[in-house]
């Protein structure tokens, strides 16, 4: 009987914190997931092919976003910049894609070199990466990682929230639990 007993209690305490502790946040989609990276951390580089998955896969469901924190020194620097300066030509996944395939190669040259490769106007790649624009841009990215608590690469999260995973399959897994979350709370908020 007291068996019993304890197991009813155990059982009501633990769908009480079910109910008390999950996410009652309001999910609208497309669901916001955010990389931090740096372009020349190998990491990053094996994460590349994860972000393209998740572009492709979720679509419209998802906006990704990949914001650039240089913090492996000074050649990361000038990759950030170069690839910041690809992006205002359009051009800044190619870009990053040439510089993850091309590891081994940093330095200006190659950066150069990359960009001509890609069909950027090299002149204005060159006067990009150098212009105030692109390095408050980087410098912005580097103050909102350190207000996340962001100090390594690479890190994600989604709607504001850091994800946790050792996989692609476990960021799948947590970015479909959200889309349904969302698809759900706005079929409980339509009119009926």
């Amino acid at each position: 009987m007291v068996l019993l007993i304890s197991i009813l209690l155990a059982g009501g305490l633990i769908a009480g914190a079910y109910f008390l502790f999950r996410t009652t946040d309001k999910i609208t989609l497309p669901l916001k997931v955010v990389e931090y990276l740096d372009p020349n951390c190998i990491h990053c580089k094996d994460f590349q092919a994860t972000a393209k998955q998740i572009k492709s896969e979720f679509g419209k469901d998802v906006e990704f976003t990949q914001k650039i924190i240089p913090i492996l020194g000074n050649s990361s620097f000038q990759a950030s910049y170069a690839a910041e300066a690809a992006r205002n030509q359009n051009k800044y996944n190619e870009y990053l894609d040439i510089l993850f395939a091309n590891f081994e190669k940093r330095n200006d040259t190659d950066y150069v070199a990359f960009a001509a490769e890609i069909g950027l106007d090299v002149n204005k790649f060159n006067l990009d990466r150098e212009s105030k624009e692109v390095q408050d841009r980087i410098a912005a990215n580097l103050a909102e990682a350190e207000k996340l608590n962001v100090t390594g690469t690479p890190t994600v999260f989604i709607n504001d929230r850091r994800a946790t995973f050792q996989s692609y399959d476990d960021l799948v897994v947590q970015i479909r639990a959200k889309i349904t979350q969302a698809k759900e709370q706005a079929a409980e908020s339509a009119p009926q």
